[in-house]
């Protein structure tokens, strides 16, 4: 869900157009028998109502990109609907960059909806996508479409789409690195776009668009910053979240990463300066910083214990106090 040039974009997995056992679970692209055909609709007013019925929703409309790099990789199911991280997303989000709208998508090779599964019994109709099958992409929507749209130079149509910074032709956006199968985080911070990947072999990356760089296209805009895993190869391998906060004129993003598993990894909270003010030098990469206290929780556990401890006790004194002085204004008043 994303607010773009006064009009409301939602994402979800979609649909895929089938044929029957043509397009079954674990089946690849058929052009018109297997592909990915929905999936992202935006209103058509800034005060968008309901669905009349279904298929029948005046104010909304289907902007899902119609490019072939879209259609031949399905986007990937929600497993589980509770506790989901970024990387678990089809759509982990959208970010707003110099006029144009861009979007991640974690996409697979083959379909993941299970045809059989009609509800008549217990099944899951959904399936996770084969390790090797992973397709994360960075998508773009020049809503003038190059300048030719004068019709609607302000809100995204589905030929309007492109894919960024692909690898090849391999339909993925990795950043030249096989192990950055799902993305997770797209951030737009003061004149710079980053992108998040979840990565269980090299550790987490995060990569921006290079200094200058207004309208990314291929991988060679974009450059890795904090190193992979931040540091931390072994425990940093999952985006949580990511936002962009100002400053006296400098930009910080700030990061939340760790590791699912055992042993349990505590959250770490990253920032890292943009650019700002030339009067400013820009920090370098080596000092991205981790909050509270050099990311390790457990030092703070007993400083936060105590906090608690005070607050609890100026909370029932000041209930005591209150008390108190009720029961002598009573007094004092009856004396009077």
């Amino acid at each position: 869900l994303f607010g773009f040039n006064d009009r409301v974009y939602v994402a979800n997995s979609g649909s895929n157009s089938s044929d029957g056992r043509k397009c079954d679970s674990g089946s690849t692209y058929d052009p018109g028998v297997c592909e990915q055909t929905g999936g992202i609709i935006r209103s058509t007013n800034n005060d968008p109502g309901r669905c009349i019925s279904a298929d029948n929703c005046p104010d909304w409309v289907d902007i899902t990109p119609t490019s072939e790099d879209f259609r031949k990789y399905f986007s990937i199911v929600l497993l589980k609907l509770a506790d989901l991280i970024p990387s678990e997303r089809p759509i982990p989000g959208f970010a707003s960059f110099n006029s144009n709208l861009y979007m991640i998508r974690n996409a697979c090779l083959v379909r993941l909806q299970e045809r059989s599964c009609n509800n008549a019994s217990p099944c899951n109709d959904d399936i996770a996508c084969p390790a090797g099958s992973e397709i994360p992409q960075l998508w773009k929507c020049d809503p003038t479409n190059g300048g030719s749209d004068s019709t609607n130079p302000t809100t995204c149509e589905s030929n309007e789409w492109s894919l960024v910074a692909q690898n090849s032709s391999t339909g993925k956006t990795n950043m030249g690195n096989p192990f950055n199968t799902k993305v997770s985080i797209l951030i737009k911070n003061g004149s710079r776009l980053y992108v998040g990947f979840d990565n269980s072999n090299n550790g987490i990356q995060v990569w921006r668009t290079r200094s200058g760089v207004t309208n990314p296209v291929s991988e060679s805009d974009f450059e890795q910053i904090g190193g992979d895993g931040f540091g931390d190869i072994a425990n940093n391998h999952e985006l949580y979240s990511g936002t962009s906060q100002s400053q006296s004129g400098q930009h910080y993003i700030y990061v939340s990463a760790g590791r699912s598993g055992t042993p349990v990894q505590p959250v770490r909270i990253y920032r890292q300066v943009n650019e700002g003010p030339l009067a400013f030098l820009e920090e370098p990469v080596s000092y991205l910083l981790a909050y509270l206290n050099e990311n390790d929780y457990s030092k703070n556990e007993l400083k936060i214990v105590l906090l608690i401890l005070v607050i609890s006790t100026l909370i029932l004194f000041r209930r005591f106090f209150f008390k108190t002085f009720l029961k002598l204004s009573r007094k004092i008043h009856w004396r009077n």
